[in-house]
């Protein structure tokens, strides 16, 4: 069979040859560009299909139930969320409507119960409230002298088992010493200079250590300690302040003179008032440097703030009462008088948070001395080490 052939005559029109040449330019560029059109139809349509397969596979199948199930868990928590946040607004709303009822409630009962105090005003006894008075002074007395005994029996047994270690620990670093230069001496001897440096450097690094705890944890416990003794000084201040309340003198010349008497209640109560508030400010002075480094003080300080607020409230009270003294008579002062258990029973309540604020501060004080012997035996132990070290070198 012949095969086709191709007329080598350009046709009729294309008679010049540039011309020719042009138009098989353009058909070639014709046909490239349609086969191009083709290839790129097919690659699309490949990847079409390719992505179709993987979309449509049991991986991204079961892909699309797990994120499915996973946003619907998402939203079911949310919802839960809100319903519970909800659930307790109400409870929270519920709560303070009960603690504004109990509140007025509690109004309400203090003022009928200052009317029946007011009405039993002879009930009580002199003397009845003098034994109640005695008994909680010793009671306060036993507590303080004991709490102060034990202070110093546990701080005596300290120092001792302090020196104790100090010498033990010096007498160790001693012998060390004078293992670790005969070494030295030794090793300087056998041209061994890599050894004797070591020796040098762990030698340095015991007089450091040293004079590290010889000087800041020494300095640490000093001033704990003077802050302990200010504390003891305070709690004796305000024992001698108690014991001064309570003296009986008073109490001869309240039927015959209510004004002078009252006078002079009035200026004994500001007195007491002015003398805890500067009690308050001391403690206020330490607790504000150590608020920074302890959470527990923020508590401290909260109620020694609290307590200070209490005393200047009190304080303008009784220079009110003090004003109005001026112009009663004595029925009027008679009367002013009789508000005295309330002024008893406020004074008993400051005492009382002033000995948990006191506590606290003993606590704290206690436990920074606690940290400082922890930090103490943590600088022994890094000796012991050294030791331990030099002896395995010597040996």
């Amino acid at each position: 069979m012949a095969l086709p052939t191709l007329t080598t005559r350009a046709p009729s029109q294309f008679r010049n040859p540039g011309a020719y040449m042009d138009w098989q330019r353009e058909r070639r560029a014709e046909k490239q560009h349609v086969l191009e059109t083709h290839a790129r139809y097919l690659e699309r349509q490949s990847f079409c299909n390719e992505r179709h397969d993987v979309w449509t596979s049991r991986f991204y199948f079961y892909r699309s139930i797990s994120e499915y199930h996973k946003q619907r868990l998402k939203e079911e928590r949310k919802s839960t969320l809100e319903c519970r946040r909800n659930q307790i607004q109400t409870l929270l709303k519920e709560e303070m409507n009960q603690l504004e009822a109990e509140l007025r409630e509690l109004d309400h009962d203090r003022k009928t119960q200052r009317g029946r105090h007011r009405q039993k005003k002879g009930e009580h006894s002199t003397e009845r409230q003098e034994s109640r008075e005695k008994v909680e002074t010793e009671l306060h007395k036993d507590h303080v002298v004991g709490q102060w005994l034990k202070q110093l029996s546990e701080k005596k047994k300290w120092q001792v088992s302090q020196q104790e270690e100090e010498r033990r620990f010096e007498n160790d670093y001693e012998r060390t010493r004078n293992l670790v230069l005969e070494r030295m001496k030794q090793a300087g001897q056998q041209n061994r200079p890599d050894e004797k440096k070591r020796m040098e450097d762990l030698c340095k690094h015991m007089e450091e250590l040293k004079l590290k705890e010889t000087t800041e944890l020494k300095v640490e416990q000093k001033a704990l300690m003077f802050k302990q003794r200010q504390l003891q000084k305070i709690e004796k201040e305000m024992k001698q302040m108690e014991e001064r309340e309570k003296k009986p003198e008073m109490q001869r010349f309240l039927v015959r003179h209510y004004h002078t008497q009252m006078m002079q209640r009035a200026e004994q109560v500001q007195a007491e008032l002015e003398a805890e508030r500067k009690i308050l400010a001391a403690l206020m002075e330490g607790e504000e440097e150590e608020m920074m480094k302890r959470s527990h003080g923020e508590r401290a300080v909260a109620d020694v703030a609290w307590m200070e607020c209490a005393i200047e409230e009190q304080l303008q009270m009784e220079r009110e009462r003090e004003a109005k003294i001026e112009d009663l008579n004595r029925q009027e002062a008679q009367r002013l008088w009789e508000q005295e258990p309330q002024r008893e029973k406020e004074r008993k309540a400051r005492e009382l948070l002033m000995q948990k604020v006191l506590s606290d501060k003993q606590q704290q004080l206690m436990m920074k001395i606690q940290e400082n012997r922890k930090a103490q035996q943590e600088s022994r132990k890094r000796r012991e080490e050294l030791i331990h070290e030099l002896n395995r070198e010597r040996s």
